[in-house]
């Protein structure tokens, strides 16, 4: 197929540039993990208990990092330029076909500021998969990245860290100011046993190829477990059914 020809005179603006540079790059690979998580679906429409299973994301990091504009562009594909601190804690609940499977995917969204620390606590405990994020152009908030990273393994209900999908984002890479590089961040990941990605919800750059990847490793972990509950399931049942009739 010929590729198509992307110039800055024939778009709208630089975001819409990127966001088709993007893509292009993205089909060029038909292995990556966005070619086999759908663009999720509004769950108008669609009944959630006929899903084969559920995903559940928390986004974690401090305030003004840029959580829900992460959220907003991956559900909505919109970003907000007034900053609006979330209060508490927000989801969205989607369906998502991976491999042809229906899946329940629900992202949560939490306040990164002190005094709504808590509530987040008990929405680690089922989390399969934890996005941190911090902005690039803040030293506080890449330095906090260790204190969110422990208050989620200490409440989470996982057994393992095998168990649970942590990645770690460096989010507005647009924009000039920046203080911490790409090699910090990837140092800092690798040093905390997480995946790293650079990201930028204003010019959305990164953010589906991210939560696909995300999703994509849930998902293959959640149906290993599924499988294994079945089989051990039908072992049990197994078991009761071998008694004989008395003679």
């Amino acid at each position: 197929m010929q590729s198509e020809k992307l110039s800055l005179k024939d778009e709208d603006s630089v975001e819409e540039l990127l966001s088709k540079i993007y893509t292009a790059v993205n089909e060029s690979n038909k292995d990556l993990p966005i070619n086999k998580v759908l663009v999720s679906q509004s769950t108008v429409g669609t009944r959630l208990e006929d899903c084969e299973g559920s995903i559940t994301l928390i986004l974690v990091g401090d305030t003004h990092v840029g959580k829900t504009n992460f959220l907003t562009r991956y559900v909505k594909n919109s970003f907000q330029e007034i900053f609006v601190s979330t209060v508490g804690i927000e989801r969205e609940i989607k369906s998502v076909k991976i491999d042809n499977k229906l899946y329940k995917l629900t992202i949560w969204d939490t306040a990164g500021q002190e005094r709504f620390k808590s509530l987040p606590i008990k929405y680690y405990k089922n989390a399969d998969g934890v996005l941190l994020l911090y902005d690039v152009c803040d030293k506080g908030s890449f330095e906090d990245v260790n204190n969110w990273l422990k208050d989620v393994k200490e409440n989470s209900n996982k057994n393992n860290e095998s168990d649970i999908s942590l990645f770690l984002l460096g989010n507005k890479i647009d924009k000039d100011e920046r203080v911490i590089t790409r090699a910090q961040g990837e140092e800092l990941a690798k040093s905390l046993g997480m995946k790293f990605f650079e990201i930028s919800c204003k010019t959305n750059i990164n953010i589906h190829e991210t939560i696909a990847r995300m999703i994509f490793e849930c998902y293959k972990r959640v149906s290993v477990s599924t499988a294994s509950q079945g089989m051990k399931l039908n072992a049990k049942n197994t078991k009761k059914n071998k008694g004989g009739c008395c003679k």
